[in-house]
């Protein structure tokens, strides 16, 4: 199980990793948040990218808490956080499927492999 959560985890970082472009300024906003603003974001996404850092750094830990790779929550807590884990790639797979930003949906897989990946985890 530490295979997949640690799979999961790169994958967690990577859009954290995007997301701190994105508020940094780079001109990659016709990948994120309805693909709107083609370049660089304005401000308030730009802030918005800054806070889902954080929310995926806690989706991190939880991850790393439910496969056993660092003891941080007590089991009940990582149950609920992972089926948080398993509802927000299931948002992500539809939100990013359904965006009318092309190069956005290119988003829709790699959220399908997270979800799918959440699920191993939670039901195994």
């Amino acid at each position: 199980m530490e295979a997949v959560g640690l799979i999961l985890v790169g994958m967690l970082a990577g859009i954290a990793v995007f997301q701190l472009l994105l508020a940094l300024g780079k001109p990659y906003g016709k990948y994120a948040w309805g693909g709107q603003h083609p370049g660089v974001l304005p401000m308030g996404y730009r802030i918005a990218s800054g806070v889902s850092i954080a929310v995926y750094g806690f989706l991190i830990s939880v991850v790393l808490s439910a496969t056993g790779i660092i003891n941080i929550y007590s089991d009940s807590f990582e149950n609920t956080g992972m089926w948080a884990v398993v509802a927000l790639s299931a948002i992500s797979v539809l939100m990013n499927a359904v965006s009318r930003s092309k190069p956005e949906r290119l988003w829709a897989p790699y959220a399908a492999a997270m979800l799918a990946l959440s699920l191993i985890i939670v039901l195994v």
